[in-house]
């Protein structure tokens, strides 16, 4: 009767530290927990959020809420919004991807500057699109051969943009 007793407590204690485990990979790392952002935009808080899929978190204001697409990330604010989206690609350098972005598509370049954000090459520009009468802001930050590109077609949010993609943290 003792070993039965004795076998039930391991069986209890195996599950308990299988639940926990579960729990610190899976519905934790989701979890968006509230952070002082020390006044760098008008809110007085944000949110950290961690894309497990997508390998970084950033900070995001508290009034954005974020749908997690596992390939893109779709922040709204009301009915406007900023994407981000992770693209692979085989070029070595951010420059050689711009060149390459650049000459696909029909654009033109109204503002471009090179920054480092995270310790990783960008660059922020503001892009209009002739074809299809949209101007669109947008970071794009290079990570050995991944190119996160944060974005929004509101110039409304282009505070908001520059404070959620500068909080950008590639988590390997």
């Amino acid at each position: 009767m003792k070993a039965v007793k004795a076998n039930r407590r391991i069986y209890l204690i195996f599950g308990v530290v299988v639940a926990a485990a579960l729990l610190v990979l899976f519905v934790l790392p989701s979890i968006q927990a509230p952070i002082d952002n020390n006044g760098q935009s008008g809110n007085t808080q944000s949110k950290q959020y961690y894309s497990k899929l997508m390998k970084f978190w950033m900070e995001v204001p508290q009034d954005f809420g974020v749908d997690d697409q596992g390939v893109s990330l779709v922040l709204s604010k009301g009915d406007k919004t900023i994407v981000v989206d992770r693209n692979g690609t085989n070029y070595e350098s951010l420059d050689k991807y711009m060149a390459f972005f650049d000459s696909t598509r029909n654009l033109k370049v109204i503002e471009s500057e090179k920054v480092e954000i995270d310790n990783k090459e960008a660059f922020i520009r503001i892009e209009a699109f002739p074809n299809q009468s949209i101007t669109e802001k947008s970071y794009f930050i290079y990570n050995n051969g991944v190119v996160y590109i944060f974005s929004t077609q509101s110039e409304s949010l282009y505070a908001d943009l520059d404070q959620i993609a500068q909080s950008f943290r590639y988590v390997p």
